[in-house]
């Protein structure tokens, strides 16, 4: 049995990876997902209104599709550029057409980028923390992956 020798990567190759590794997870389902969906058409049937908990009332649009003889109705943001009786193309999936979206970029992928921003933040903050704060990864340093260390900083 031969243990892997140690991987050495610079500050700047380490945090590509670590950011590479942070998007691809939410991106990889978002592709799964729309592999499995199927187009319709459908129609904004209405614009609906929630009552927040501070008090305030946001809008959204309640669009309306069939799958056989059902009927399946769906919230989507009402920032889209679509009004009541308009038609509108919808993305589902087919074993579970309440898993809708409007077929439209922006719409699908809103989410998937949002989720991937959170962990990109957190990188790019400790990516910049300034010398004189001590950071975590200095400027200049290279991170050796091995499996007796499992991540180690060598000092530039």
């Amino acid at each position: 049995m031969s243990i892997s020798p140690a991987v050495t990567f610079t500050r700047n190759t380490f945090f590509l990876l670590l950011a590479v590794l942070c998007l691809l997870p939410t991106f990889i389902w978002k592709m799964i997902w729309l592999a499995r969906t199927t187009v319709t058409t459908g129609q904004v049937w209405f614009t609906g209104h929630t009552l927040e908990v501070n008090g305030s009332i946001s809008n959204h649009l309640v669009v309306l599709f069939t799958v056989g003889k059902d009927s399946i109705q769906f919230n989507e943001s009402a920032s889209l550029p679509y009004k009541e009786g308009d038609a509108v193309p919808v993305r589902y999936q087919p074993g579970h057409p309440s898993d809708a979206r409007v077929d439209r970029p922006s719409t699908f992928w809103r989410d998937a980028l949002l989720n991937g921003l959170w962990p990109l933040s957190v990188l790019l903050i400790i990516y910049l923390i300034p010398e004189r704060f001590d950071p975590i990864i200095p400027r200049r340093s290279k991170i050796r992956l091995s499996r007796k260390r499992v991540v180690e900083v060598i000092p530039g």
